[in-house]
């Protein structure tokens, strides 16, 4: 994650602060915008419907990865009263990488950014951070 901090201009962290405290605290301190995005029904309501919008407008554009594609096609959209939720069928499928890119893409909208943006996913754990399109 420092690295990325040197390489771009990093905005923000989002992360699920149940398995990431202690990690975000030190990067916190290390000058990184670190922000709580608890993986509550209402916000992976939210961050799940604004992908889906993203997506339905053609306003997402991915590069081409084997395990985005794997993880994308492993993830099943679920309807609840406030929209679509993203979720797995099989307990033993890995889309935190889709929740990520979910979140880092909420985070563009909610920030009103303009123009192409580049946004990045960190799976195992749930880390998102979005960058300005162009390194330092």
């Amino acid at each position: 994650m420092l690295d990325l901090k040197h390489r771009f201009r990093l905005c923000e962290v989002r992360y699920d602060p149940y398995q990431m405290q202690a990690s975000a605290q030190r990067l916190r301190q290390a000058g990184i915008n670190m922000v709580e995005f608890p993986q509550s029904l209402p916000n992976l309501t939210s961050a799940s419907q604004n992908l889906y919008e993203l997506i339905k407008a053609q306003n997402l554009v991915a590069y081409p990865d084997p395990d985005l594609r794997l993880a994308v096609q492993r993830s099943i959209a679920v309807e609840n009263a406030r929209g679509w939720r993203i979720a797995k069928e099989k307990s033993s499928h890995k889309i935190d990488v889709v929740v990520a890119l979910a979140m880092a893409a909420l985070a563009v909208v909610e920030k009103g950014e303009q123009g192409r943006m580049r946004i990045g996913a960190i799976g195992v754990d749930g880390t998102v951070y979005w960058h300005d399109e162009e390194p330092r």
